[in-house]
């Protein structure tokens, strides 16, 4: 599965996610500053299935063309995204079986 990590996520999350998931970053596509709406289009566009933040302005929006999981913490900090790693893992794996369905 193609996972994104908006700019507001740390890039050392992507280790977390084993080798079911290619996990890239904005900085790694090149898309420092694209705005939230064009984000989402790119990044559907590239073939990612899915995208991860912790920006707020994603919640509760309907119109976007790949699923976007919003992690609501008080923190951006690698160690406390970590301890959701789990419920992040089930998400993605509960959205390929979905999809694949």
């Amino acid at each position: 599965m193609r996972v994104l990590l908006d700019e507001c996520v740390p890039r050392t999350l992507a280790r977390e996610f084993g080798p079911a998931h290619e996990v890239r970053t904005l900085r790694d596509e090149g898309w420092l500053g694209i705005k939230d709406n064009a984000l989402v289009d790119a990044a559907a566009s590239a073939g990612f299935d899915a995208m991860i933040t912790v920006d707020r302005g994603f919640a509760g929006r309907t119109d976007m063309p790949l699923p976007v999981l919003v992690v609501a913490v008080g923190s951006t900090r690698v160690q406390v995204l970590r301890e959701y790693m789990p419920n992040i893992l089930t998400w993605l794996e509960s959205y390929r079986g979905w999809r694949e369905a």
